[in-house]
């Protein structure tokens, strides 16, 4: 029976190690994808911000969804499609698909829905802060070009596209 054990023990070893290598390498291997995928992600998210920037001063057309003019939700649609992101057309559907993150870890290129009760109202593109404003980039009303101007209430939720 000892030398049954040893026998086993002798090649058992290297299967456990061989097992244990492979699972790092797994990991490894999985985190590389994760992250490159993310990578890829933020710069289509860059991107997004970019195209709609090339936006600014298009007019406000109710239900527009561009190239030419926009509502609000149909400029946030354009500019992610654009850059190879699908989101839903409506205000209420993309707040509703995006996964939420705190108003502390908003970052550029995030989606701002902004509220009445629980009633989405508005969608925009946060910029980032400038002199400690929080600015966003969006089509507000009939007669008002694309723009990027100061949030104004408390009252908005952020959803993200980052992974």
């Amino acid at each position: 029976m000892l030398a049954n054990l040893r026998w086993r023990s002798v090649f058992a070893l290297p299967l456990v190690l061989a097992v244990a290598l492979g699972l790092m390498v797994f990991t490894a291997n999985h985190s590389d994808a994760a992250a490159k995928k993310a990578e890829q992600r933020n710069a289509k998210i860059v991107k997004a911000v970019k195209i709609g920037k090339k936006q600014l001063g298009d007019p406000y057309v109710a239900g527009g969804n561009g190239p030419n003019g926009f509502d609000c939700s149909g400029l946030t649609q354009y500019a992610f499609k654009k850059a190879g992101i699908n989101i839903p057309r409506t205000s209420r559907a993309q707040a509703a698909a995006l996964r939420p993150v705190s108003k502390s870890k908003m970052k550029r290129g995030d989606l701002i829905y902004f509220y009445k009760g629980q009633s989405v109202y508005h969608a925009a593109i946060y910029m980032g802060k400038k002199n400690g404003h929080k600015l966003i980039m969006h089509a507000s009303r009939s007669g008002t070009p694309v723009k990027v101007n100061r949030i104004w209430t408390n009252s908005y939720k952020v959803r993200t596209l980052r992974l």
